[in-house]
């Protein structure tokens, strides 16, 4: 919630949070905090890069798994592309997601906004991490 009224307060981007489900008591810390770190840097750039005039948050979380998705209506941009300012953030997001068993999934087209998903199975990455 912290992250969504931050870039609500800082930007002139409004914002909304959906939250469906609640955590399971399987998810690890480790897995929370590459969750948080992955929403952090995508609503980062949300803010510097893309020019959007919205952007929403959805947590969903299940028994199986929990996926967090920023998506925006701003400039959008091709995740294969060469837009090296972005490369850094985008690689730390997909490096935070493999440390903890996530997949993360990248949607951007030119002049369409952005989405970035991250999708952690439960049953999986609790059994990667025993």
């Amino acid at each position: 919630r912290h992250l969504v009224d931050d870039l609500r307060i800082n930007t002139l981007i409004q914002t909304s949070l959906e939250i469906d489900g609640e955590l399971s008591d399987a998810i690890t810390q480790d897995q929370a905090l590459a969750l948080f770190h992955i929403t952090q840097e995508a609503l980062n750039n949300v803010a510097k890069h893309s020019q959007a005039k919205s952007a929403s948050v959805r947590l969903q979380a299940s028994d199986r798994l929990i996926s967090v998705e920023v998506r925006d209506d701003g400039i959008g941009f091709d995740p294969e592309g060469e837009q090296s300012h972005e490369r850094h953030g985008l690689r730390n997001m997909r490096d935070r997601a493999r440390s903890v068993g996530a997949r993360l999934h990248l949607v951007g087209k030119t002049d369409e906004g952005t989405t970035v998903r991250a999708e952690l199975s439960i049953g999986a990455a609790t059994e990667a991490h025993e």
